[in-house]
């Protein structure tokens, strides 16, 4: 019979404190706003992975509290969090990006979700009906979703780079399922270090509407895993 301790290692992917089913392989920070205190500017990282990465709010987002909670990012580039420091490594060949993100009725300019403060890291773009991932200074890779997303809904969604793959090197999965890639003419990833931003791209473009959850991985996450992440939010926001 496999005793505790086999059974723990065997889930080596379940974290043990917090979060539940979480992905904590080459986790590399996981923002969730029920987390926060309502106070302050520090959204704190989770303790799921071995260095927990704060970031530091800007702007003063309204922040609702509760188990399906969320900051709303308004008009104006100044509502973005950022890290303190490089957190981007150099040259990642593989890495993951999720958000957990409801849109406002209109995005217009479209806001860039998930990039960097110098504008030299990846840039994640969420547009009205789609979304796009790639380098801030190269082309975008877009990813096409139908209909257009909707204000009263939450959406979960997931970006995979794998240098390994060749043309398929790009995955997005809404809400726990794969979607297709419209665009994929990126090769440039990452080219140096950079301070990861929500909700701006070197304080401008910013995101307009509500986030709950922001997250990153140095690798790219497995169909599997993917699901696993998801489930951990589908009992808490409605989704469509």
């Amino acid at each position: 019979m496999t005793g505790i301790s086999g059974l723990i290692a065997s889930y080596g992917n379940v974290a043990s404190g917090g979060g539940g089913n979480m992905v904590v392989s080459s986790l590399l920070f996981s923002l969730d706003s029920t987390q926060y205190s309502g106070s302050g500017t520090t959204w704190p990282d989770s303790n799921d992975h071995g260095t927990p990465n704060n970031f530091t709010l800007s702007g003063s987002p309204p922040w609702t509290s509760g188990s399906s909670g969320y900051f709303n990012f308004t008009s104006g580039s100044t509502m973005r969090a950022q890290s303190s420091n490089n957190l981007m490594p150099n040259n990642l060949t593989a890495y993951s990006k999720a958000l957990l993100f409801q849109p406002p009725s209109l995005i217009a300019p479209p806001g860039d979700a998930m990039s960097s403060l110098s504008d030299t890291g990846p840039c994640w773009r969420i547009v009205q009906g789609a979304s796009s991932a790639g380098n801030s200074n190269t082309t975008k890779i877009t990813f096409t979703k139908s209909p257009n997303f909707s204000s009263s809904l939450w959406y979960y969604l997931i970006v995979t780079f794998d240098s390994t793959l060749g043309s398929n090197n790009w995955k997005m999965y809404l809400n726990g399922n794969q979607t297709p890639v419209a665009q994929a003419t990126d090769a440039t990833k990452n080219s140096n270090p950079a301070t990861i931003q929500i909700n701006a791209s070197a304080g401008s473009n910013g995101f307009q509407g509500k986030i709950a959850v922001a997250q990153m991985w140095t690798k790219a996450l497995t169909p599997a895993e993917v699901a696993q992440m998801y489930g951990l939010y589908s009992g808490r926001y409605t989704f469509s």
